[in-house]
């Protein structure tokens, strides 16, 4: 057990120092968890994991990892980045929700629907809730 924390100590060291090289850098640092870091220069964001720029800062916002996927926000358009910091979807819709077992409900125009872990939209954007879109998706199997 001891052994155990002593390995989260230095992890959190390691860390913590990561983020201090990193400020020296970047006007802005925020630690997303794991090895993943947002980088602020001006007043857009990009992604670090391990020491390395993985995505271009490029972004108005990123969200922490969830599920291997992180939320960016350019203007008042969301879409998702994977953890090696890969678009999966373009900033194109009004609202997303993170992934849920292999999907994330998005919605356009106040209409819903749900893409899958590469971007392709699984259920179109045509349910008037993410209630629905679950529903839907639950009942038809869409995703696996």
């Amino acid at each position: 057990m001891k052994s155990n924390l002593v390995l989260l100590e230095k992890m959190t060291e390691v860390q913590r120092r990561e983020r201090e090289r990193l400020k020296k850098e970047y006007d802005d640092v925020v630690h997303l968890g794991g090895e993943y870091f947002a980088v602020k220069h001006g007043q857009q964001w990009g992604c670090v994991a391990d020491g390395h720029l993985i995505c271009d800062v490029q972004y108005d916002k990123i969200s922490y990892f969830e599920e291997g996927f992180a939320i960016v926000r350019l203007g008042r358009k969301f879409g998702f980045i994977n953890r090696a910091g890969v678009p999966i979807c373009l900033p194109e819709y009004d609202l997303v929700y993170f992934f849920t077992d292999g999907y994330a409900v998005v919605a356009k125009s106040r209409m819903f629907g749900a893409i899958n872990e590469e971007g392709k939209v699984i259920c179109p954007l045509r349910y008037a809730s993410s209630r629905e879109v679950d529903q839907v998706i639950r009942e038809q199997s869409l995703v696996m």
